[in-house]
């Protein structure tokens, strides 16, 4: 377990119970092995602090942050060998159309399969092609426990396992920081904490009835997939996390079953659908038949090109505007860091660990063009010489030796031409395309 995480209420991280094993093992485990006999957890040491982290820059109300929970670390180790113990049965449990907290599955999965289904909306068929981005509100927070018990039961999980996940749930105290003070101390109704090892896999299983719901609907013949070419297979949906991409035709009895199905899974699971952030993507219709849908669906038209899980979603070939988002959150980056005096090297490791970081998703997916590559490394140049990515510093090295590895006399960075087409044939490799 990482030593390095954020301390809970008690105070001690875990780089305190590295460095003072020998002191305190014997408590800890045997703190640990009381909770496995005994299925008991006191309050105090399943307490938690809730902090509120931002999702976007500009914060205009509690909708815009993202409750954290920071556990004790000795709580960590129980939900961290239940995770451990539960992934390996979860992998297995799981439909492939979740790619979310999952060994051996990818979130660059589902953003290759919504990018393939958005080029074949414009494909006639009866009743048109739609594809609709479901968000799901508060989806870790509102998770319903009876409904995921219910779902550890019929996925056939022991007993003894079901009691274990409930006496965690059910434990939990949470205090509130506000400004570095803890406040107040109550428990938990619904939903799990985000930080925990274990919630992110309980919250795929409690989703997976969502997602054979959808399959089953596309088995029965209420909803169809949407239209393909010969020998393709579409799917009708995929998942990661609270972020759903549904397939399918746009036909009116369609709409109104995966409406009733939805609503259904509110009312039982307590994860209701955010219509206000959701959208409908439409292939050729009338404008009648545009109003229609989204009428029936209670969801506004979406327009491509739009971003999924952080990466740009568009039709035919990529264009350096459609890379705009990245391009400028690259450039506002290395811009706010102009103004501070960094050293070569504190430059050098912004560009490995940030920069880079940040490019890789869409590397994978996408082959960017040319000069939107030239552009970026250009800034990146800039930035390592001058610490201003607009301007051209003095440069001691030739910029392919600069990317050349540590052990033949470079710096380590990468060249973003060979790391945008090595990534491209990593997952090629690793479906299996020739």
């Amino acid at each position: 377990m990482d030593g390095f995480t954020a301390p809970g209420p008690d105070g001690f991280g875990g780089i305190f119970f590295h460095r003072y094993w020998d002191v305190v093992s014997v408590d800890v485990i045997a703190a640990v092995q009381s909770f496995f006999q005994s299925g008991f957890i006191s309050p105090h040491f399943n307490s938690n602090l809730l902090i509120l982290l931002p999702k976007k820059e500009v914060t205009d109300g509690l909708a815009d942050y993202r409750p954290i929970a920071l556990a004790n670390f000795t709580f960590k180790i129980i939900t961290k060998i239940l995770a451990d113990r539960l992934s390996y049965v979860a992998a297995r449990i799981i439909s492939p159309n979740q790619s979310a907290f999952l060994k051996g599955r990818s979130i660059i999965d589902p953003i290759i399969l919504t990018s393939e289904c958005m080029n074949l909306l414009d494909r006639s068929c009866r009743g048109g092609n739609i594809a609709i981005k479901l968000d799901i509100s508060k989806a870790f927070d509102t998770l319903d426990w009876d409904f995921l018990l219910r779902v550890l039961r019929s996925f056939g999980f022991d007993p003894v396992f079901v009691n274990w996940i409930h006496n965690v749930l059910r434990s939990a105290y949470i205090s509130i920081s506000v400004n570095g003070r803890s406040c107040g101390f109550f428990n938990c109704s619904r939903g799990v904490r985000q930080g925990d090892p274990l919630s992110p896999i309980l919250l795929c299983l409690a989703e997976e009835v969502l997602s054979r719901g959808i399959s089953r609907l596309v088995a029965r013949g209420k909803i169809c997939k949407i239209a393909a070419p010969k020998k393709v297979n579409p799917p009708s949906h995929v998942l990661f996390a609270d972020d759903v991409m549904i397939f399918m035709q746009g036909d009116t009895s369609s709409l109104r079953a995966l409406n009733r199905f939805l609503h259904a899974y509110a009312q039982n699971s307590g994860q209701a659908v955010n219509k206000a952030k959701s959208s409908v993507f439409l292939g050729k219709f009338t404008r009648t038949r545009e109003t229609i849908i989204q009428h029936v669906l209670g969801i506004r038209e979406g327009h491509l090109p739009f971003t999924y899980l952080g990466v740009p979603i568009f039709l035919g070939h990529p264009k350096p505007e459609y890379f705009r988002i990245i391009t400028d959150k690259v450039r506002c980056k290395l811009s706010s860091w102009k103004g501070h005096q960094l050293s070569q090297a504190a430059r050098l490791q912004l560009i490995s660990s940030v920069i880079q970081s940040t490019l890789i998703y869409s590397f994978e997916v996408y082959e960017w063009p040319r000069s939107l590559l030239l552009k970026v490394q250009c800034w990146v140049r800039n930035f390592f010489w001058s610490g201003d990515p607009l301007k051209r510093g003095s440069t001691l090295l030739s910029w392919k030796l600069c990317c050349s590895p540590k052990n033949c006399g470079g710096l380590g960075l990468r060249n973003l031409f060979t790391l945008n087409r090595g990534l491209l044939l990593q997952r090629c490799w690793g479906h299996g395309i020739s």
